[in-house]
């Protein structure tokens, strides 16, 4: 079993202590979040998992878990979101350049096969241009080069929550021919940087572009962290384009408290 933590609340940003409680009892009770009354009880033993995979703007308070997650075993790699957006998007996150900071950390601990950096969402805006994009891009790809392999890039998905919040900052729907040409200009950057461009959940050909479709919950590097084979199936559960890998997930919605404008998972207080 592959236990994703998680795509619904930042887990390691606010609730390692929680995490590490539930490690040690061995189990977690997991609601539903379609019917919060209808509950299941998942295995966190080594015994029954056979990787873990962690979803994170800032894993810096994560870090005594790893302890114990490397004194036990088990086999894990993160999703570290790092986008260098204004605070009218994401008003909650640590300073970039702690970000920076916590990300460098933990490259040079777990190194950087077991870190994927996701430059996403992509939101453009009236200020948020495509020039925008390419500055920062290029920044954060000279600072990130030798910390990771990978890049997973998507662009803002309208949500029904996230339609209103997103309408006041100017948020814009671009069609398949501006985001493959704002992909175009990034694509040698990451190329440069050492860095692969991965595409998730993505409609847009980008066959001429050096693009890969990404698998967050990907099968081919669990396989390597784990270094043994697994039989893993695909997830059908998700939206159409994922190429993801069957896991549980043991987060819960509207309990993070980033308050990125943009994300479909809700945060705490909404």
């Amino acid at each position: 079993m592959i236990v994703s933590a998680s795509r619904r609340t930042d887990i390691p940003a606010f609730f390692a202590d929680w995490f590490l409680r539930q490690l040690s009892a061995g189990a977690v009770t997991v609601c539903n979040p379609m019917n919060p009354a209808q509950q299941r009880e998942v295995d966190l033993t080594r015994e029954a998992v056979d990787a873990f995979v962690f979803w994170s703007k800032n894993p810096r308070p994560f870090f005594a878990a790893l302890d114990r997650l490397d004194a036990a075993g088990y086999p894990y790699y993160f999703q570290f979101t790092l986008n260098a957006y204004p605070t009218l998007l994401e008003p909650h996150v640590p300073a970039l350049a702690d970000r920076l900071d916590t990300f460098r950390q933990l490259a040079e601990r777990i190194g950087p096969g077991r870190i994927v950096w996701r430059y996403d969402p992509i939101v453009l805006t009236g200020e948020l241009t495509e020039d925008w994009h390419q500055m920062q891009f290029a920044s954060l790809c000279s600072q990130l080069a030798g910390l990771t392999q990978s890049c997973v890039f998507s662009f803002y998905t309208p949500y029904r929550k996230t339609l209103r919040p997103m309408a006041r900052i100017g948020a814009l729907q671009p069609d398949d021919d501006r985001k493959r040409d704002l992909i175009a200009r990034l694509a040698p950057i990451a190329g440069a940087a050492g860095v692969g461009l991965e595409a998730c959940c993505s409609a847009v050909d980008w066959q001429d572009l050096p693009v890969r479709p990404a698998a967050c919950i990907d099968p081919i590097r669990l396989t390597r962290i784990a270094d043994r084979p697994m039989s893993l199936k695909p997830d059908r559960s998700q939206r159409p384009g994922c190429r993801c890998v069957q896991a549980v997930d043991i987060g819960r919605y509207r309990t993070c408290r980033h308050g990125c404008r943009y994300c479909y998972a809700g945060c705490a207080g909404d």
